[in-house]
């Protein structure tokens, strides 16, 4: 009975790619047709709920002939496909999946009538696509087996109403209580579909997945032997849940962003200094060359999104967004506080001095950072991932300052050292420098409004960040 069990699972479950299913106990909810006692373990157990959720989303008649081919082949131990209605079920299990296909292109027509974007079309047709199927071309079996359709309607019966029936009795008429319990849940989906407007996202979509369980009454599965029809269509509640989520609006920006690959922008500058001997004459020549780097840390930023098209596509949107960026700051020279040279002077009896050219670093080294970037979208994958392209600029301002003082210190015979002369010469460097790159960023959106990015720049470096857009 298990193999069985397993089987009819596999061959389902490759037949309609494993549909979405809400936890049901079947078995419980059958449990005047089928006693515990009949299955082994809760393995047994657990394959035959799943089945029976997965057979009851095609059709729920497909439950009397499945039913049927249990109490047959296990109980009564009859072997025989023409006699234990495995070759009935198998019929009618693809006829009605032909029809459930038939119903699932009828919505997704309707949808590509309506929707031209192709990731809002996919998300739309998403909910009912697994049920299109490859047509078969099979014939009615020709068997004479009795259909019990009383029992059937009373398989219906518990199956729409959710709820344990009363023991199974041939002498009721179970098709007229089939029928209000179907009536009763049409009338109540009826008017859940006209408060539709009223509901929360989230609510909209929960009712959507109902409806896709008891879609066997919407296709005309059902409904031409009960007699019992909807006024709405599932696609047009599809369209109404899901047709703002891809429209491009509006916002401003905030943003932050981390460089775990940076490229270092180079700064460097040469000067020369020539000493000035005490006693007359020009002394050596000394030549500076600072040198540094600066490598971008993290940046935040705010900007705003220009809309440019109704929806998300290809140029939909530009976003203009500037940036105060956090540099490091990286020595690369040898500068530091130094003596030059010194030279040494004596008159007899009288003095003698000492000259000393000292190379003082002031270490001031400050900058501005500031970037201005443009983006666009080139690709969607879906509403939450999509890659945009765009072309950045930073502006680095740099300013350094060192300094040389020329020290002349004068002792007289018998007295203190004075110092005659100080000259100081302040070397003072200050550029601007502007670097262009183009960019490609990879966007994902968790959350509504917040997207997570990595972002690939052309010098080249990466950058990881987050960005918010207040939409209105």
């Amino acid at each position: 009975m298990k193999r069985l069990y397993i089987l009819l699972l596999i061959n389902i479950i490759f037949s309609i790619f494993t549909i979405s299913q809400a936890q049901v106990d079947y078995l419980e909810l059958y449990r005047e047709l089928f006693p515990q006692s009949e299955f082994k373990n809760q393995n047994e157990e657990e394959s035959f709920n799943e089945t029976v959720g997965l057979l009851s989303k095609i059709n729920p008649d497909l439950l009397y002939y499945y039913f049927e081919l249990h109490y047959r082949l296990n109980i009564l131990n009859i072997t025989n496909p023409d006699s234990n209605f495995s070759t009935l079920f198998n019929y009618h299990r693809i006829i009605s999946r032909e029809k459930r296909s038939n119903w699932a292109k009828y919505q997704v027509q309707n949808i590509e009538k309506r929707v031209d974007l192709g990731i809002k079309r996919n998300k739309m047709e998403s909910y009912i696509d697994d049920f299109i199927m490859t047509e078969y071309i099979i014939k009615p079996p020709n068997i004479d087996l009795p259909v019990d359709s009383n029992k059937l309607d009373y398989i219906n019966m518990i199956y729409y109403s959710q709820l344990p029936g009363d023991k199974y009795d041939k002498n009721n008429n179970y098709f007229e209580k089939c029928r209000e319990t179907i009536k009763k849940l049409v009338y109540k989906l009826n008017k859940q579909a006209d408060e539709f407007d009223e509901l929360l996202k989230s609510e909209k979509i929960v009712f959507i997945e109902n409806i896709i369980n008891y879609s066997p009454i919407l296709d005309n599965i059902n409904s031409n032997r009960y007699s019992i029809t909807t006024n709405f269509e599932l696609y047009e509640l599809i369209f109404e849940t899901f047709n703002d989520d891809f429209k491009t609006n509006p916002a401003i920006i905030i943003e932050s962003n981390f460089y775990p690959i940076n490229a270092e922008t180079n700064f460097k500058y040469s000067y020369t200094y020539t000493a000035q001997y005490f006693t007359g004459g020009s002394g050596p020549s000394f030549n500076f060359e600072p040198n540094i780097n600066l490598e971008p840390i993290f940046d935040i930023g705010i900007g705003y999104k220009f809309k440019l098209r109704e929806e998300n596509r290809i140029f939909s949107y530009v976003d203009l967004i500037a940036h105060y960026i956090k540099c490091n700051i990286t020595r690369i020279d040898t500068l530091k506080d130094m003596v030059l040279f010194e030279s040494t002077g004596i008159k007899p009896n009288e003095w003698r001095f000492t000259q000393e050219v000292l190379l003082y670093d002031l270490e001031d080294i400050k900058h501005n950072s500031f970037g201005l970037r443009l983006y666009t979208p080139i690709y969607y994958f879906s509403r939450d991932l999509f890659i945009e392209i765009g072309l950045t600029t930073r502006y680095y301002n740099l300013s350094y300052a060192f300094k040389v003082s020329d020290i002349i210190t004068f002792t007289y015979l018998n007295g203190d050292p004075t110092t005659y002369q100080i000259v100081e010469t302040l070397f003072v460097y200050d550029e601007e420098k502007f670097v262009f790159n183009g960019a490609v960023a990879i966007n994902i959106q968790p959350i509504k409004q917040w997207l997570a990015r990595v972002e690939f720049l052309t010098e080249p470096s990466l950058k990881i960040g987050v960005r918010y857009n207040l939409e209105f």
